[in-house]
């Protein structure tokens, strides 16, 4: 993807399309802060504004994808210069939203196994939620997923 100085896309690519759920025609000619999620917006025109003056960035951000679904892209942007001159911003997004459930997943797990390992795994509170009390509800430590009775 590459934006002019206004932050106004001028191109996408096919795979860029995809991700986003969005057309050719709902992109071209409009800024990228319009599908960015409204908690990165000020993070995403700091990058951009870094760009523009020749400093590349890489970074996490989330996007709002055609459906409403909110996710996760690794976004690497760096400044094009044409003569000497900033033209425009490139910027190149990666899709990270499934890796991104998957590390939250797996922290969740090892917080579970660390208290575990504290000795407070005898309180039935923790047992409930290890799955190993009856209770209204169980988090399967492994996963993170909560299951209720």
């Amino acid at each position: 993807m590459h934006w002019i100085p206004k932050a106004a896309t001028s191109g996408a690519t096919r795979r860029m399309l995809d991700m986003t759920g969005y057309s050719l025609e709902e992109i071209i000619g409009h800024s990228y802060l319009e599908r960015t999620h409204e908690d990165d917006r000020d993070m995403r025109r700091e990058k951009f504004n870094d760009a523009l003056r020749g400093e590349p960035r890489s970074f996490e951000s989330r996007y709002v994808a055609r459906d409403g679904s909110v996710r996760f892209a690794l976004v690497n942007s760096a400044p094009i210069i044409v003569d000497g001159q900033t033209t425009g911003v490139l910027g190149i997004a990666h899709d990270i939203t499934e890796q991104k459930h998957e590390r939250d997943r797996a922290a969740r797990a090892d917080k579970l196994r660390a208290l575990g390992q504290l000795g407070l795994w005898r309180g039935p509170r923790f047992q409930q939620f290890a799955g190993r009390h009856p209770g209204p509800g169980a988090i399967n430590p492994a996963t993170g997923t909560v299951t209720r009775n």
